[in-house]
């Protein structure tokens, strides 16, 4: 059958309803369809015998607030306002009216606005975000009849972290995931963020939701730009294999599918929509309900009782319930207080700090020393020019991303802070500065940097005072190199990105940890030593043949199978290719 243009744009103008809050851009969409008109030979106008030709396409978009509760229920709203077009207003209810039971509902929401309650809004939205895309995604939600779909493309975040739990639950009580496509970094120039394609299907029938088995397909390697014929191959891989029956066309370092059943993502009330294997999922399983208990004993021989969980015949904890994790200084005035060591290189130079006179530095010894009083008021300084007075700042560390090398294990110090009686005084009264977990300053713990593309990323502190980006753990039931050893591999790092927050900014409580054996202890910390006393000798130490070593001490540690192994290395090679000398993965 030949195609007939004029009954084409009849039928899509007959039949799709678009929505858009900004007149503007309402007007680029009337613009681009009589312009698609114009190049198909298909007349704009309707009815020759008008007096004034009325264009259809103005019949089928409306400015309107998309997110008004009238658009969920026209009859339930009472709402005399009108739409905001620019040609003929309409009312804003036979607009709602006009665009319910949707087949299916295309759309691209705004990323980084949040959104302005408005009147019943709390009637139809129980989210603990206010991120726009989360509401519209909620609000399709509500609008899709039984058996018909919704597909965005929005941030990737709303996936995995905290502030969606309740978006991501409102998912699985009422819907299918058909499939989730997350994309690269640079796929909106200008706009710095992982975005996803995310299909669902409205869905009552609880047993069903539960035995559906979406797919996620993990493109973020592909550039739009250097990648375009990968990324489009993958396009036609997916479109004509939509029941994934068929071979995954990519290797898995380059592009991966995952085959999840939905009713797995329960086991975590968290709810994380996850790019992973199912089977490592299972370690994330809740502890709050678990009904085992064990004591473990702590540095100074008393005992906590903490509830596990049997995992393949192991012990498993969340880390929160071994350790305090605790988020450190914010000075209020960084430039004025913080010092940079001689010589610092990489992110410690980014700030622009001053460097730090060696003579004001206070040693190890007086370090350890210090009374009570000068840990929570400061040094009394009598000689500026003499006295020593800047301690130990653990503060996000400098990684040589060009060579592969992470911030991790072990660092010189690279920042201390001006802690004169004076200066903490003047902290003290700023209005930016809080010494927030000021009773954990001085104690010696595990440095984290929880932002950046690589984190979460690992290291002893250095037993000073912690900044907010160089948070520390502080745990008293496992030996700290043990710990450090188990948190610097790479399944802690699959467990955190996988399942936990695969956004930019990394979240520890509830990440999973094997209690090990005398023997298993004694293997993790031996490595972790020699990494160490590698890197005090040669900073820029080359740890990577070690780090592999400690892998496969903590795979044995967790009873991973050899394909849970290889599911570990491809995702690290495909999430972390600069790391590994093969590519780039954000240019």
């Amino acid at each position: 059958m030949a195609f007939d243009a004029t009954a084409a744009h009849a039928e899509a103008l007959e039949h799709i309803y678009g929505r858009d809050i900004d007149p503007f851009a309402v007007q680029l969409t009337l613009l681009s369809t009589f312009l698609e008109q114009l190049k198909d030979n298909v007349r704009p106008g309707e009815g020759s015998t008008e007096t004034r030709h009325r264009w259809l396409a103005d019949k089928s978009i409306d400015t309107q607030n998309s997110l008004d509760p009238v658009t969920i229920h026209p009859k339930r709203f009472f709402d005399i306002e009108k739409t905001g077009d620019l040609t003929l207003a309409k009312s804003r209810r036979s607009s709602a009216q006009r665009a319910l039971d949707p087949d299916l509902m295309i759309g691209n929401p705004p990323y980084g606005v949040k959104v302005v309650k408005g009147a019943h809004y709390d009637d139809v939205y129980d989210l603990n975000s206010r991120d726009s895309y989360g509401y519209f995604i909620a609000n399709s939600i509500r609008r899709l009849p039984e058996g018909k779909r919704m597909i965005y493309i929005v941030s990737s975040s709303f996936l995995t972290i905290g502030s969606h739990t309740s978006l991501r639950s409102l998912i699985l009580s009422t819907c299918k995931i058909v499939r989730i496509v997350k994309l690269h970094r640079a796929t909106f120039p200008g706009i710095d963020i992982f975005p996803a394609i995310v299909e669902l299907e409205r869905c009552e029938d609880e047993k069903q939701r539960a035995a559906n088995v979406y797919q996620f397909y993990d493109l973020w390697r592909l550039h739009p730009e250097t990648q375009k014929p990968n990324l489009k191959a993958a396009y036609v891989a997916i479109l004509d294999d939509l029941s994934a029956k068929k071979t995954w066309p990519f290797r898995d370092v380059v592009a991966k599918r995952y085959t999840v059943r939905q009713g797995a993502l329960l086991r975590y009330s968290k709810h994380p929509i996850f790019e992973g294997l199912a089977s490592l999922h299972d370690f994330m399983t809740d502890t709050v309900t678990a009904t085992n208990a064990v004591d473990l004993k702590r540095a100074d021989g008393s005992k906590t009782n903490v509830r596990f969980l049997t995992v393949r015949g192991r012990k498993v904890v969340k880390l929160k319930d071994i350790s305090d994790i605790k988020t450190g200084l914010q000075s209020g005035g960084n430039g004025r207080f913080y010092r940079v060591a001689s010589g610092v290189k990489g992110g410690a130079t980014k700030g622009g700090y001053k460097e730090v006179p060696s003579t004001q530095i206070v040693t190890d010894a007086d370090l350890a020393s210090m009374t009570d009083e000068e840990r929570a008021e400061g040094i009394e300084v009598n000689d500026p020019s003499h006295d020593r007075f800047f301690v130990p700042l653990d503060k996000a560390g400098a990684s040589d991303i060009e060579g592969g090398l992470l911030s991790t294990f072990w660092r010189p110090v690279e920042f201390y802070v001006d802690w004169s009686k004076s200066a903490v005084s003047e902290m003290k009264g700023l209005k930016g500065a809080r010494f927030q977990n000021s009773q954990y300053y001085f104690k010696r713990g595990i440095s984290y940097s929880d932002t950046g593309l690589y984190s979460p990323t690992f290291r002893l502190g250095h037993g000073g005072v912690f900044d907010q980006k160089g948070s520390n753990i502080f745990c008293d039931v496992l030996d700290q190199k043990v710990l450090l050893g188990i948190l610097s591999s790479t399944p802690i790092r699959y467990f955190a990105k996988a399942f936990i927050n695969h956004s930019v900014v990394s979240q520890l409580d509830d990440l999973p940890i094997v209690l090990p054996d005398d023997a298993e202890a004694k293997a993790i910390a031996s490595i972790v030593d020699e990494i160490i006393t590698a890197q005090k000798a040669l900073p820029a130490f080359d740890y990577r043949a070690k780090l592999a070593d400690l892998d496969a001490l903590i795979a044995s540690l967790y009873n991973f199978t050899e394909g849970e192994r290889d599911e570990l290395s491809t995702w690290y090679r495909r999430h972390y290719p600069r790391l590994t000398g093969e590519g780039a993965e954000e240019a």
